[in-house]
């Protein structure tokens, strides 16, 4: 009973500082509030993204209703003059206090354009600088956050397009027939060239107005409706792509909102090419059947339009649409960004998202106006920093080399230390049964690596699941890894120790009960082996041309991490017993520690646990300690308990001692 209300007040700590981290905010608000759908459309009737649509509409098909300043199509003419007339009505309600009246002053020209029939050639010109425009002042995404993947693309459209717009893509589907109007023709060179992805897009995501095209927003996601996009534009009747002689230097962003015909003069005027402009349309039209991998710029440029969203919601008191935006700017568009960050400007990364932090805290707590809009403006400032580190000069050769023999050699040695202290443990006493269970445990955790790795690629592991999942690995591992600390301090006693063990190895073998020392290792090795994945990912995508160096540079770092381990087995193994023991003890705190820190950390990242910002500017990424309540009442809420029982061992050991010492003759005697 004793031993027993001993262990409580040695575990009280702990289990106080759990109790602040489930605890809800003192306001009441659910933090549920904040996991919401990370889908960059809309679904409000009144949208940014429908409005640019509108334009868009206005753009392709106003030749359709005006020649020579006649009207040709009276119900077509109509219908332009009502979607004009729309989006400035909409943009007065999306942006009631605009400042400049410039584009308000533009959008009410294009109703009068369209009055005077004017000719298409300078509609088309005046609505592509609005979309241009408005799509920046409004924080419209006019591309998508992943490269598009046409043969995904081609799927959706034999799912849901080829019925009406037919499986070549010619508006002859079986259905075509009973439509009125026709479904488009998606192998018309004019109207093909004349196209964009991103209209695409918002046509599948709204549908058309007076046609049988519905909205197919919910059948769809965002990305899957980028690849329906993206893949349309390879059904042009003369569509013959042709690798160019030289790199095409385009972004996607380019790619989505540009047209053919202006990225062929765009490459004759940068290039001064006289090339003919055939074979520069089958240059473009190869980078539309082979888009590029999703630059940095693409998602610095996502990050800072949502951060922009998140405080024009603030200023409506719109408190969940800000917490949104921002979870967007740093889960989609910073998130990705910082293993290059890190690698280029390591203190940088930690102030984006320590600013990133105080700025959720400060939207959930309902700061004042003139608060809330001093932390945007640090975060802004912070981003524009962001892109000057990221457009530093690339890698050269010999660094990349250290970085990549760095990454596995850290998230290496993070992995195999409590693997290489778990064998050595049963190896120094004599029982090495027990082995099978942590190399299972290891075993199994590069397995579900591999498997994650795969699900990433072909399943579509979304960033918030991620984070989510490496949140909630890293506190069940500090759980076990602190019952294993724990368990071991109070069996620091060597022949305790031998009895126990031995005990517990006779049960392990004939119970299984050996599954804590795999779950242990399961857990390390799974955290660590899904991190160097991503990270070898990101820098691999960064710097392809330093690929042999990379290469390179993993071999340097998996044979020095081969060397440190076996320097570490060797060491373990000649260490005396009882300060072995008291280190290993140690350093399982530590780790577990150190998860702490980072579990907690992932989950509030994305809206799982409440996140309560300190006042100081504590932070030290080595340990994973950051300043937010939460996290620091679970570590040190682990310190403490861990110091707890281990001033316990000493003060118990110091009653032994002085019992004995009162009969020395009893002990002479013996």
């Amino acid at each position: 009973m004793k031993q027993k209300a001993s262990y409580f007040f040695i575990l009280l700590p702990l289990v106080l500082a759990v109790i602040v981290v489930i605890l809800p905010n003192n306001n009441g608000k659910s933090q549920g509030r904040e996991r919401l759908d990370y889908n960059l459309v809309g679904a409000a009737e009144i949208s940014p993204d429908k409005l640019i649509f509108f334009l868009q509409y206005i753009g392709k098909d106003y030749g359709g209703a005006v020649a020579d300043h006649r009207v040709i199509s009276q119900t077509e003419y109509d219908e332009m003059h009502e979607f004009a007339a729309t989006s400035l009505e909409w943009y007065l309600q999306l942006r009631p206090q605009d400042d400049t009246k410039d584009l308000r002053s533009r959008l009410a020209r294009l109703i009068n354009l369209v009055e005077n029939k004017t000719d298409w050639s300078i509609i088309k010109e005046t609505t592509d600088k609005l979309i241009h425009d408005l799509s920046r002042e409004l924080s419209v995404i006019p591309f998508p956050l992943k490269t598009p993947d046409l043969k995904a693309g081609r799927n959706y459209y034999e799912m849901a397009c080829a019925d009406c717009h037919g499986a070549r893509g010619d508006g002859r589907g079986p259905a075509a027939a009973w439509l009125n109007p026709q479904p488009s023709n998606f192998q018309e060179i004019e109207l093909m060239n004349e196209a964009t992805p991103h209209q695409f897009f918002n046509a599948i995501t709204f549908g058309v107005e007076g046609t049988a095209m519905p909205s197919h927003q919910q059948a769809f996601t965002n990305q899957e409706r980028w690849d329906l996009a993206f893949y349309l534009m390879t059904l042009r009747a003369d569509f013959a792509p042709q690798p160019p002689t030289r790199p095409l230097k385009f972004t996607v962003n380019e790619l989505a909102v540009t047209t053919n015909k202006k990225l062929i003069a765009q490459v004759k005027k940068e290039e001064n090419s006289n090339a003919a402009d055939s074979s520069l349309a089958k240059a473009v039209d190869y980078l539309r059947g082979n888009p590029p991998e999703i630059s940095s710029e693409e998602q610095l440029t996502y990050a800072q339009q949502k951060v922009h969203e998140s405080f024009e919601a603030y200023k409506k008191g719109d408190t969940d649409g800000a917490i949104r935006s921002v979870l967007d700017a740093y889960l989609i568009g910073i998130e990705p960004l910082e293993p290059v960050l890190k690698q280029k400007r390591n203190s940088l990364a930690a102030t984006v998202e320590t600013d990133f932090s105080q700025l959720r805290s400060a939207i959930r707590e309902q700061y004042s106006l003139t608060q809330v809009t001093a932390r945007y403006d640090r975060l802004n400032d912070d981003l524009k920093l962001v892109k000057v580190a990221l457009n530093a000069s690339t890698v050269q050769q010999g660094f990349a080399i250290l970085q990549s023999a760095t990454i596995i050699l850290r998230e290496g040695i993070e992995a195999t230390l409590l693997i290489a202290l778990m064998i050595t443990y049963l190896v120094s006493t004599g029982y090495r049964e027990l082995r099978k269970y942590v190399v299972a445990g290891a075993l199994a955790g590069l397995l579900a690596g591999a498997v994650t790795w795969l699900a990433t690629h072909f399943f579509t592991i979304s960033i918030v699941k991620r984070e989510a999942m490496e949140g909630l690995a890293s506190l069940l591992a500090t759980a076990v890894l602190f019952s294993i600390s724990f368990w071991i301090i109070h069996k620091v006693d060597i022949q305790k120790w031998k009895s126990f063990i031995r005990t517990q190895a006779e049960k392990a073998m004939g119970t299984g009960s050996g599954i804590a020392l795999s779950a242990a290792a399961f857990l390390a090795v799974f955290r660590e082996a899904f991190e160097t994945v991503l990270f070898y990912q990101v820098l691999w995508l960064r710097d392809g041309s330093e690929s042999t160096s990379i290469i390179i540079g993993f071999v340097i770092g998996a044979a020095a991490l081969i060397v440190v381990l076996t320097l570490i087995f060797k060491l373990g193994i000649r260490l005396p017993l009882k300060p072995f023991f008291t280190c290993t003890g140690i350093l399982l705190g530590l780790l577990a520690f150190v998860f702490a820190g980072y579990g907690v950390r992932e989950l509030q990242s994305v809206g799982m646990l409440k996140e309560t910002i300190l006042p100081w500017g504590i932070r030290w990424s080595l340990l994973d300690i950051y300043p937010t309540l939460e996290g620091l009442a679970l570590q040190f809420g682990i310190l403490i308990s861990f110091l707890l029982g281990w001033f316990s061992l000493l003060a118990k050991k110091i009653r032994v001692e002085k019992k004995y010492s009162l009969r020395p003759v009893a002990i002479e005697l013996k």
